[in-house]
């Protein structure tokens, strides 16, 4: 009787940990508002070859992504002038690179998440 109690207890268990809750960030409309708010509280650095600056516009989707994209900088060779001075200006080293009106600067792929809260966007 005990194990039969304890292999149901462990299969209950296995089945509570499969569940995840729904990301905040699952819905269109949600990705559009927080793509509203990046696009007042932050920059995103990248390049068209750069499999995780194409991964992070791919999380936004493609009707966030175009709220959002007046404030991406091609840093590649298709570059404007304009967009060529700003990737030379902030010296960094790595793709995707944020760069937050709070003066936080960050390398990397981030789930949309990670970007409410290090913007701020997260509290509105």
């Amino acid at each position: 009787m005990k194990k039969i109690l304890v292999a149901g207890f462990a299969s209950l268990l296995s089945c509570v940990n499969q569940y995840s809750a729904p990301k905040q960030y699952d819905v269109a409309e949600a990705k559009i508002k927080l793509a509203q708010c990046l696009a007042q509280e932050a920059e995103f650095f990248g390049a068209y070859w750069c499999p995780a600056c194409i991964k992070q516009e791919k999380a936004f989707g493609p009707d966030a992504w175009n709220v959002f994209k007046k404030n991406y900088i091609e840093c590649s060779d298709r570059s404007s002038p304009e967009e060529r001075q700003r990737c030379d200006k902030e010296e960094f080293e790595t793709f995707p690179f944020w760069k937050f009106k709070n003066g936080e600067k960050i390398n990397g792929y981030k789930t949309l998440e990670q970007l409410a809260k290090l913007s701020g966007c997260d509290n509105h």
